[in-house]
């Protein structure tokens, strides 16, 4: 009878040993997980503006003014910062002078509320340029907002611009922040 119950505590204390071990086995693991959302921006469309010689009603040969402004629709994530980084003959057709004998451009991007953003400007005729300096943060969110590029030409020597069709293309960097 001794040997029939140390054989049945044997087999209980195997048993017990078996469920201990596979609790003392036991692990754990943590799993970290990393993300980032980094700050975009969305160009979603671009309208092209048109000058005019008629400034304040009067026909003037010496300066071009925006007439039809141009447009950036722009979606941002974060604030964004606009600087004009170039401003280039695109094409132009001149039937007297060239284009060198533009004085100065300017393009300027405004907000909705015709806010300066930012500016930039080059001298064709003294090969000058004061462009890439980035205007004041734009606050986020930025959904859908319409920002207007302006232009404006003044002549050189006699002041007179070139007769001819104008064609320019102004560069504006979006630098989400």
């Amino acid at each position: 009878m001794n040997l029939g119950r140390l054989t049945f505590l044997t087999g209980i204390a195997a048993l017990s040993s078996i469920a201990l071990n596979s609790q003392a086995q036991a692990q754990t693991a943590d799993v970290d997980f990393f993300g980032v959302i980094p700050s975009t921006c969305v160009v979603n469309s671009i309208t092209g503006g048109t000058l005019t010689n008629i400034i304040d009603g009067t026909l003037n040969p010496f300066r071009l003014e925006t007439d039809t402004v141009g447009n950036i629709n722009v979606t941002c994530n974060s604030g964004v910062k606009f600087a004009v980084t170039g401003i280039e003959n695109n094409g132009s057709d001149f039937t007297s002078k060239g284009f060198s004998n533009i004085d100065v451009i300017t393009a300027k991007v405004e907000d909705s509320s015709n806010i300066e953003v930012a500016t930039g400007n080059i001298s064709p005729s003294a090969g000058t340029t004061n462009l890439n300096t980035p205007g004041a943060l734009q606050a986020s969110p930025i959904t859908a907002n319409d920002y207007g590029v302006k232009l404006s030409l003044q002549g050189n020597g006699d002041n007179t611009l070139p007769v001819g069709n104008y064609r320019i293309k102004v560069k504006v960097n979006l630098t989400p922040e």
